[in-house]
């Protein structure tokens, strides 16, 4: 199992996401609001995906699955006011699953060790008992270690 490259795929994406101006927004430029409801936006779905994958750590396999997710998601809201609570779905950071601004424990993702678990093959899982960073999801493409999920979305759609 190829530990250190999987653990650097790990760091380089969380550095470019919480630390680099990379210009990825960290909100959700997809999820519209319209007449009081959230909508899922396929189009800017696409191009937010185009720019996540441009960064080099992220497989085409965790944006099918988030976007399972998110058209999952539309029912939901279709229930709720956005005016009156924050909506559901999702109630965490798409890539640290947390509630909190996840600049504040920028060096829990950027400097934790992992533990690999091999998931078949060419896949991999990554958790850090250190710091509570559990079931990161990898797929070895064209000699590439890239993320397929990080635990909360695109663990939920499947």
């Amino acid at each position: 199992m190829d530990s250190v490259a999987i653990t650097k795929v790990i760091h380089g994406f969380y550095q470019w996401y919480l630390v680099e101006d990379s210009g990825f927004p960290g909100d959700l430029p997809f999820v519209v609001v319209k007449k009081g409801k959230q909508k899922f936006d396929v189009q800017k779905f696409e191009s937010w995906g185009l720019a996540l994958l441009k960064s080099g750590f992220v497989s085409s396999e965790y944006l099918t699955n988030a976007k399972a997710y998110f058209k999952n998601c539309e029912p939901v809201w279709a229930t709720e006011n956005v005016d009156e609570a924050p909506p559901t779905c999702p109630d965490s950071d798409l890539f640290t699953c947390l509630q909190d601004d996840p600049n504040l424990l920028i060096d829990q993702f950027t400097k934790s060790t992992f533990s690999i678990s091999k998931q078949g093959e060419g896949r991999a899982i990554a958790y850090s008992e250190e710091n509570g960073i559990n079931n990161i999801g990898l797929k070895l493409e064209n000699g590439k270690w890239l993320l397929t999920n990080f635990g909360c979305v695109a663990a939920a759609a499947k």
